[in-house]
């Protein structure tokens, strides 16, 4: 019955999509077939590594595979973060950039219940202490000589909340510096309304599955990237098409219940330099919201802060215009100081 309904849904959303380009021209979402989109190459050395007792991730450390760093190595570790029921391979274009540059080492994994990860049913196996348990021991285990967290999107909250721990525990590795885009940061919002729909029964939202994949996507990409008038934006609408419905309803509905947002205390916490990037269009994270954190960190006047709003890019800025981002992203950190 529910995939009845849900594909009754799915007719509800693309019948008036098509009759859009007919009349005007516009081009619609189509629906997931279910199809996978092949990976960058980079991502063939991810795989499931045990962080925790019991608990796996799809996880990539490259391009030496080790799980603790020697103190004379000199690398820079990038952490890329990926947001709420996202993946690692959102970050494709900046990975594979970094991996392949000098003096430098990713890491990146899929959350629990994300990507490649597991899927268990139990609700408290998305709970935030879970998440945060995760992410603090992939730092610990693969933190190098200077640490950079890039995040995106929930993923910023959790870096903010990761330096905040390390700041807070004398002799731990610290946080060095963290790029933040599209951060989700607002304190009068929270929480955020757009989230509210998933306390609502499990039946209910495996029938709205489409109508959520539609609303999210009208706020989390650029009209020109919808165009598909380039072939980044085509591989960008490809792989949005080939992952819709990939986060099961009750992997979402449990983490949205439980999700633990950073506040201002939480963001002062850390000395790190910030670099904060935003989409101009931004419908998920408005660029207000980067504004608000940007004032929030500088209350501490000793602290790098940096912002960077990128045009023609919405939600998903790091796939809209990958190689400015990963312009901005260089600048900053040639600018940062040596770590301590």
């Amino acid at each position: 019955m529910a995939a009845v309904m849900n594909f009754f849904f799915a007719m509800l959303w693309y019948i008036p999509q098509f009759v859009l380009k007919v009349l005007f021209g516009s081009r619609p979402l189509p629906l997931s077939c279910g199809k996978s989109l092949d990976d960058m190459p980079v991502f063939q050395n991810a795989e499931l590594t045990e962080i925790r007792e019991k608990r796996s991730v799809n996880l990539l450390a490259y391009p030496k595979k080790r799980e603790i760093y020697q103190e004379h190595e000199k690398e820079t570790v990038l952490f890329f973060i990926h947001g709420s029921m996202g993946n690692m391979q959102q970050f494709e274009h900046q990975i594979t950039h970094f991996s392949s540059k000098d003096g430098y080492r990713v890491v990146a994994f899929d959350a629990y219940g994300c990507g490649g990860s597991p899927k268990p049913k139990r609700r408290d196996a998305y709970s935030h202490s879970e998440y945060l348990a995760d992410l603090i021991e992939v730092f610990r285990r693969y933190s190098g000589h200077r640490n950079v967290l890039v995040a995106h999107s929930y993923g910023t909250s959790m870096a903010m909340q990761l330096a905040a721990h390390q700041a807070s525990c004398a002799g731990a590795v610290p946080v060095d510096a963290m790029v933040l885009i599209g951060p989700g940061y607002a304190p009068r919002h929270y929480p955020i309304k757009s989230i509210k729909v998933f306390d609502h029964p499990l039946w209910l939202l495996e029938v709205i599955v489409p109508l959520l994949r539609m609303n999210f996507n009208s706020r989390a990409l650029h009209p020109h990237t919808v165009e598909e008038t380039t072939d980044l934006h085509r591989r960008l609408m490809a792989r949005v098409r080939a992952a819709a419905g990939a986060n099961p309803m009750h992997v979402c509905k449990a983490f949205y219940n439980q999700c633990v947002w950073a506040d201002g205390e939480v963001a002062r916490a850390s000395r790190a330099p910030v670099l904060v990037l935003c989409g101009e269009g931004d419908k998920v994270t408005p660029v207000a919201w980067s504004q608000a954190l940007v004032e929030e960190v500088q209350l501490d006047r000793d602290r790098m802060v940096e912002m960077e709003m990128v045009r023609e890019t919405s939600h998903q800025l790091m796939q809209e215009q990958p190689d400015r981002v990963i312009e901005l992203i260089n600048s900053f950190l040639a600018r940062l100081p040596a770590p301590s």
